[in-house]
């Protein structure tokens, strides 16, 4: 699958030192009306389907200061999802 995808991620935490944070990160990303290949056969557009991956974990950030900049990395679970609308007139 292959295609122009949106994607969101939330992390909501709090600071445990000035330097470090911990947090709880929410994420999720989606493909609209993918290309489809399989085995380098290009099989065209799926329309109105979509692939969606959605996922939840926890995380932890590192601040190096003065320099502004961070590092930041989280754990979880999550999830992908594929809905196909196959009508007469679709080929994949």
């Amino acid at each position: 699958f292959t295609g122009v995808s949106s994607g969101l991620e939330l992390a909501l935490g709090f600071a445990v030192t000035e330097n470090l944070a911990l947090h709880l990160t929410i994420f999720g990303t989606a493909v609209a009306n993918p290309e489809v290949t399989v085995d380098g056969e290009d099989l065209g557009t799926a329309d109105d389907s979509t692939l969606t991956s959605v996922g939840i974990g926890g995380g932890i950030t590192y601040y190096l200061m003065p320099a502004n900049v961070y590092f930041s990395g989280s754990l979880g679970v999550g999830s992908i999802r594929q809905t196909i609308n196959l009508d007469s007139e679709d080929e994949v």
